[in-house]
């Protein structure tokens, strides 16, 4: 992909990690972010944002157009990218760095201290407080009255900690960023065939953060989380009983 599908001009550079969805990093025209990354939507969820049953792209358009806000991402642009199979929506954002996920993971017995999941739990807390006054709920596209825990009307949990990702405290600057990809080059892991032609699969390759499992009291204070991955997102329906 490259030239000119949103208000700016694009081009792939790298990939970062993202579930459901490729999310490979741009480099843009415009002063003052000339990287952002794409999250681009399979051609399913593609078609599902055209039919209304998914609505991430336009919850992330309130977010943006709500000012002021605290870890939640912001969309910077979106447009739509025709591919072999079909037509894939991009959403166009910041940049971000590893999930808390991978951090717990890294983690000899799998879990934070308290100090540090204290911190996240606040900013998650503060995150969905936000989006809950936007009418915008980050989980569940339905839920059931009923008992049965195998029904499928249950609310899909899509808060986790792989949907928290760190903002890039590293490389704030874009001389910074520009050095970091100069020395980690895009990485491939095989091809894949589609219509006889080979397409290269790339690496994830996400950019680092300073915090590790054991990073001081201190030093976890300056945690920056943002809760991304709004596919499952839906708005309360109000219901009367008379």
């Amino acid at each position: 992909m490259g030239g000119t599908r949103c208000n700016w001009r694009v081009s792939i550079i790298n990939k970062s990690p993202m579930r459901r969805a490729s999310s490979p990093r741009l480099q843009t025209n415009r002063p003052g972010y000339k990287y952002l990354a794409a999250k681009i939507l399979t051609v399913d969820a593609t078609q599902r944002h055209q039919t209304g049953q998914m609505r991430e792209l336009e919850f992330l358009q309130e977010i943006e157009a709500g000012g002021d806000t605290d870890y939640l991402p912001l969309l910077r642009d979106s447009f739509i990218e025709r591919g072999p199979r079909g037509e894939h929506l991009c959403l166009v954002m910041d940049l971000y760095s590893t999930s808390v996920s991978a951090l717990r993971r890294s983690a000899p017995h799998k879990a934070l201290p308290p100090y540090m999941a204290r911190n996240i739990v606040m900013m998650l807390v503060e995150a969905l407080v936000q989006l809950h006054t936007m009418r915008i709920v980050h989980t569940g596209l339905f839920i059931s009255l009923m008992t049965d825990i195998n029904n499928d009307q249950f609310a899909h949990v899509d808060i986790k900690l792989d949907n928290l990702l760190f903002g890039n405290s590293l490389y704030p600057l874009d001389e910074d960023l520009t050095r970091f990809f100069e020395s980690h080059p895009v990485e491939t892991d095989g091809s894949f065939e589609l219509d006889g032609e080979s397409y290269p699969m790339l690496k994830p390759q996400p950019i680092p953060n300073p915090y590790k499992w054991d990073t001081s009291a201190f030093e976890a204070e300056k945690m920056i989380i943002y809760l991304t991955d709004y596919g499952q997102g839906s708005q309360p329906i109000h219901v009367s009983f008379e």
